[in-house]
């Protein structure tokens, strides 16, 4: 748990307030929240992207880079690319275009 607290740490800094997946303490509700509030201040547009099976297309090797870069642990790193190697059992089990996302 503490590794899962430094590396979400890492990686929150990079996300702007109007990012709400796969965050803690976010959920879809917040963002339609979200959404309403700001057409009830007088915005009009809402833009939405569903990238079905994007996570499917990410090359495991060029992530594991971008992640080393930012994590200097080397223990810690070395744990996240060994849980990418053994994968999701549950990952398995779909297809290789249907992704579970959140």
């Amino acid at each position: 748990m503490a590794a899962v607290i430094v590396i979400e740490a890492i990686f929150e800094a990079d996300l702007t307030n109007e990012q709400y997946a796969y965050r803690p303490k976010r959920s879809a509700h917040d963002a339609v929240r979200k959404v309403h509030e700001l057409l009830n201040q007088g915005y009009t547009d809402v833009v939405d992207a569903d990238l079905k099976g994007y996570f499917d297309t990410i090359p495991h090797h060029e992530l594991m880079k971008s992640v080393a870069r930012r994590v200097s642990d080397a223990a810690i790193s070395q744990n996240l690319v060994g849980n990418g190697r053994r994968g999701n059992p549950q990952k398995r089990e779909q297809t290789a275009n249907d992704s579970k996302q959140g």
